[in-house]
C-alpha cells in the first residue's frame, strides 16, 4: 500500500494516519511496538546525549542515570516533584536544572553547580554561581541558562561562574527552546523563534526567524542527510552540517545554519491544537518522531 502522488505539485496526501510509519517512497507499514523494561513506575525527563554516553530520567523526587542493559543508579534525591528536567553536556560533564534545583554530574556523581574559589582571578568583577534555570544548552564555550524571558550565559570555558548582572539577554516571551548549531543558536519563545548569530555575546546579532511557536522539549540537532530528501524541492545541495529540527504549533520546523527556518509540514499536515506544555522528539533509524500533548483530540 502506497500513498497517491500528485505530479502537479509534487505532494502525497493522506487524510489520517494512526500507528503507522511512512517511508520515503510513500509505503505504509505498521509502526513498531515497544519493549518493557525493569522501570515500571511513571517517569519523566528521559534524556540521552548524542553519543549515548549519558542517559537520565526523573522518578518522583530522584534523578536516575541509565546504563546499557537498562540498569539504573540514583544520582540525586530530594528534587521538587513533577518538574521537567533540562540537561546539557559541557566539558565531559552533564549539567541539569529543573527550575528549583540544579547540579552537575561528573563520573556518575552529582555535585553542586556553584562558583569555585576566586583566588587568583581578576577581582574587579564579582562572579556568581550560575542561576537555577529551566532550560540549558552548551554553546561557544559557555553554558546557556534560560528562565522565563531571560537567558544567562556562563563565563567562557568556566561553566561554574556567571556574572548574573551582566551575562544575560532578555527575550520577547517565555523561553521554550535553546537549540545551538555551529554558527549560532535558535531561541524559541511563546512569541516565535529568534536566531542568535555569532559566538561572542558582546557582538552577537539577534534576528527573528519565525512566528511559529516551538513546543517545549521537541528540539534537537540532526545530520543534514536525514532531511535532504524532505527539502529536495527547496534545496539543491546536500547538507554538510547539522540542522535544527523542532515541533511548533503549526508543524515540524527546520532551522538552517544561516538562521533561516522552514516549516516542512505546513501545507501537508494539519496539526491539532497543541497545549504547548511539552513533548519529545527523537531520531530512530531514518525517522524523526515528534510527540506532544494536545488540547483537543477530536
Amino acid at each position: 500500500m502506497r500513498l497517491t502522488f500528485d505530479s502537479k505539485d509534487g505532494h502525497r496526501y493522506l487524510a489520517k494516519a494512526v500507528n503507522v510509519d511512512i517511508d520515503q517512497t510513500g509505503g505504509i507499514r505498521t509502526r513498531r511496538g515497544y519493549t518493557k523494561t525493569a522501570v515500571t513506575s511513571p517517569v519523566h525527563s528521559l534524556w540521552a546525549d548524542e553519543s549515548q554516553s549519558w542517559c537520565f530520567f526523573v522518578q518522583d523526587q530522584t534523578l536516575f542515570r541509565v546504563y546499557p542493559g537498562m540498569t539504573t543508579t540514583a544520582v540525586r534525591t530530594g528534587l521538587t516533584p513533577g518538574q521537567p528536567m533540562s540537561y546539557c553536556v559541557h566539558q565531559d560533564r552533564v549539567f541539569y536544572t529543573n527550575g528549583f534545583q540544579n547540579g552537575v554530574v561528573s563520573e556518575g556523581v552529582s555535585a553542586p553547580w556553584a562558583v569555585v574559589d576566586q583566588d587568583g582571578r581578576d577581582r574587579i568583577r564579582f562572579l556568581d554561581s550560575p542561576p537555577v534555570g529551566k532550560l540549558l544548552a552548551s554553546y561557544a564555550g559557555r553554558v546557556w541558562i534560560a528562565r522565563d524571558n531571560v537567558i544567562w550565559f556562563t563565563e567562557p570555558f568556566d561553566p561554574y561562574s556567571c556574572s548574573i548582572a551582566e551575562n544575560f539577554f532578555m527575550t520577547e516571551g517565555e523561553v521554550t527552546m535553546l537549540l545551538p548549531l555551529e554558527t549560532g543558536m535558535f531561541v524559541g519563545t511563546t512569541r516565535g523563534v529568534w536566531f542568535i548569530d555569532g559566538r561572542d555575546p558582546a557582538s552577537m546579532d539577534i534576528e527573528k526567524a519565525s512566528n511559529d511557536k516551538p513546543i517545549k522539549n521537541t528540539a534537537r540537532a540532526v545530520t543534514g542527510d536525514v532531511l535532504s530528501k524532505a527539502l529536495a524541492n527547496d534545496v539543491d545541495a546536500k547538507f554538510t552540517k547539522p540542522v535544527g529540527i523542532w515541533l511548533s504549533d503549526s508543524g515540524i520546523c527546520v532551522g538552517m545554519q544561516d538562521g533561516t527556518v522552514r516549516n516542512l509540514t505546513q501545507r501537508a499536515v494539519r496539526v491539532p491544537e497543541l497545549s504547548g506544555s511539552g513533548g519529545a522528539l527523537f531520531q530512530f533509524d531514518d525517522r524523526i518522531i515528534a510527540t506532544a500533548e494536545v488540547s483537543d483530540v477530536n
